[in-house]
This record gives C-alpha cells, structure tokens and sequence, in this order.
C-alpha cells in the first residue's frame, strides 16, 4: 500500500478495499455487514489478520478491529502495521469530490459522479461537512474516522447515490451521521477529533 497526498499514514480508504480484497483471497465473499473500528493510524505496511477475536498483548497492538458479515457467519480480525515501511505515494485531491457537494443543514450528498470510489465519497463527503459545520479550532486536530458500520458492502453505484448526515455530536470531539442512498439505509460512520 501506499500514501495518499500529503498524508503519513494509510487511509481508510485504501484500508477498506484491502480489507475485502483480503476477505476474498481468503475464500470469503462478504455479502453482509461490514464493522470497521479504527483505534489508531498506521504508518507502515499492514497485515490483516482474520482470526477471529483475541486478547491482551494482540489486541492491543491491532490499529484497527473489524467484523465481516459473510452468509450467515461473522469473520472477525484486526488490521496491525508491521515492521515493513510505506515508501510510495499516490496523488489523492479530495476536491474533486468536494466540487460536487451540496450541503444543507447537518447533511450532504453530491451533485453528480466525481469519478471517485465509494468509500472514497463517504469518507471525503463526511470530512466536508464536519469541517464546515463542526470545524476543529485545536491545532494539529482534524476530524478522523473512527468507525465505518455498514449493513452491506459497498456497491460502485453508491459513489454518486451516498449522503451523509450529522445525527449525533458527543461534545465538539466526536459524532456519529448516517449514510444513505436512495434505496435507503447503509450505516453509520463515526468521526472523531485527533492528531492523525
């Protein structure tokens, strides 16, 4: 995997396709929910271990924990960066999805197809609203993704079909919004104040 843009550390929207990518070398095709919690960044190459739930030391090194809806089973797992260094990087410019943006209120939701994946409109539609409605004042903070539920996987037509709105703010430092399409609920994702 590599950076994108300017950032030191991989993002979730490279993590979430690797993740299913992963899911299916592995013989599984996930076709239900998809839970995604992220506890920290990671800065280096990451290995994705679907070996269901684990304790103490392992546990505690994972930088993100997940659970995969696969027919009628749940494969659990963590993400954990190894001792293998990121050395390339890619162009990555959120603007090109922002340009297209409508916000109204606590909600946003595109104009048109950006060309962008979907995960990638989420969490770029997501950063938007949150900087315009909620804007962090503390320096060296931003809003970052803390968890991703969905009640499927997501499909290439969500990229221009998504919205995203605000429901629930913790304090100034966390929330939860809701993400939908016209064929209506898909899940939820949390974003929350931190130094990435």
């Amino acid at each position: 995997m590599v950076f994108k843009g300017a950032r030191h550390y991989l993002h979730s929207t490279d993590l979430y396709p690797e993740l299913i990518a992963g899911a299916a070398a592995c013989g599984w095709r996930v076709d239900g929910t998809i839970d995604i919690r992220f506890k920290r960044s990671i800065a280096t190459q990451p290995i994705f271990h679907f070996d269901g739930s684990v304790g103490g030391a392992e546990s505690a090194a994972a930088a993100a924990e997940f659970t995969l809806g696969v027919g009628k089973e749940t494969v659990v797992g963590r993400i954990v960066g190894s001792d293998r260094p990121v050395t390339g990087r890619k162009t990555y410019d959120e603007r090109g999805i922002w340009n297209l943006a409508n916000i109204a209120d606590r909600s946003v939701c595109l104009l048109g197809d950006s060309g962008y994946a979907p995960i990638e409109v989420a969490t770029a539609l997501t950063l938007l609203l949150h900087n315009k409605v909620l804007p962090v004042t503390i320096p060296g903070r931003r809003w970052l993704l803390a968890r991703l539920s969905l009640n499927r996987p997501l499909a290439p037509a969500d990229a221009i079909d998504i919205s995203v709105e605000i429901r629930q703010v913790i304090g100034r430092s966390m929330t939860s919004s809701a993400l939908t399409t016209s064929r209506g609920a898909l899940g939820q994702i949390v974003f929350m104040v931190g130094q990435p």
